[in-house]
C-alpha cells in the first residue's frame, strides 16, 4: 500500500501545472530532437529540459491517463469482486473515455488544439497503468 502511495504520489507531482517549475525565460526556440549534429559530425545530447520543454503536454497526458487506470483499477479491485481482466478493462475505458473526451473539447475550445499525439500518450498511459496493475499485489 505504501508503495502505491508514493507512485500515485509521483504521479500527480509529474501532472502540476508546468508553470509551477519553469523558468521565466523565452522558450521559442527549443530544440525538439533528441540529437543533434554538429559542424565536426560529433553527436551531442540536448538537455532534457529543452526535451520536456517540448513535450509538456504529452508527458501530462500520458501521467494523467497512468493516474486514472491506476486509481480506478486500485479502487475496483479493493471495493468490488470482479475478476482482473474486468477491473483493467473497465480501468482503460473509462481513462481513453476521459481522454477522447478532452481531445473533444480541445477541437472546439479556441486556442486548443484536437491531437492525434495526445491520444497517443493517453494509450500510452494507459498500458502503463494497466501493466502496475497487473504486477500490483
Amino acid at each position: 500500500m505504501r508503495s502505491y502511495a508514493k507512485l500515485m504520489l509521483a504521479i500527480l507531482i509529474c501532472t502540476l501545472p508546468a508553470h509551477m517549475f519553469a523558468e521565466h525565460r523565452d522558450t521559442s526556440n527549443i530544440e525538439t530532437s533528441l540529437l543533434q549534429e554538429t559542424r565536426s559530425s560529433e553527436i551531442r545530447f540536448i538537455p532534457y529540459k529543452s526535451l520536456i520543454s517540448a513535450h509538456k503536454d504529452k508527458i501530462k497526458h500520458f501521467s494523467v491517463s497512468l493516474f486514472l487506470v491506476t486509481s480506478a483499477g486500485y479502487y475496483l479491485s479493493s471495493y468490488s469482486s470482479y475478476p482482473e481482466k474486468k477491473i483493467l478493462k473497465i480501468s482503460a475505458t473509462f481513462s481513453f473515455g476521459t481522454g477522447v473526451g478532452k481531445e473533444i473539447a480541445d477541437g472546439f475550445l479556441p486556442h486548443h488544439d484536437a491531437s492525434w499525439g495526445d491520444l497517443l500518450a493517453d494509450a500510452l498511459g494507459i498500458v502503463a497503468g494497466g501493466v502496475i496493475l497487473h504486477n500490483m499485489p
